[in-house]
C-alpha cells in the first residue's frame, strides 16, 4: 500500500517528488583545441555536455579533470566563444562553439 500524505486517502507519488529535486540542465557545445592543446588531448575537436549555466573557464576546468596536463596552458592561452575572442568568464549557451588557442611561437 502507497504511502498517504496529509489529506485521507491520498497517497505520494514517487513522481511528484522527483519533480521537485532539482536537477541540472545540461547543455552541448563543441570545443575545438589547437597546437599542444590538440596534441595533448589527440583531438582536435570534442563535444562535451555541461551543466547550465556555464562560462568557457567552466568548459575548461571538464577538459582539466580528463586531461590534467592541460591546466599548465590556463594562464597563458586565449579562447574564443563562436569564432569571437572572449575571455574565460564568458558565458556560454547550448550549441556553441568554445575555442582554446595556446601560443604558438614561430617565424
Amino acid at each position: 500500500m502507497a504511502a498517504t500524505s496529509g489529506s485521507k486517502g491520498a497517497t505520494a507519488d514517487p513522481d511528484d517528488e522527483a519533480a521537485r529535486v532539482k536537477v541540472p540542465h545540461r547543455m552541448r557545445v563543441t570545443v575545438r583545441l589547437f597546437a599542444r592543446l590538440r596534441d595533448l588531448t589527440g583531438a582536435g575537436e570534442l563535444i562535451r555536455e555541461i551543466p547550465e549555466p556555464a562560462t568557457a573557464h567552466a568548459v575548461w576546468n571538464a577538459l582539466v579533470a580528463e586531461w590534467p596536463a592541460l591546466r599548465e596552458y590556463e594562464k597563458t592561452m586565449s579562447v574564443a566563444v563562436n569564432a569571437e575572442y572572449s575571455r574565460m568568464m564568458a558565458t556560454v549557451k547550448d550549441g556553441d562553439e568554445i575555442a582554446f588557442l595556446p601560443p604558438v611561437s614561430g617565424g
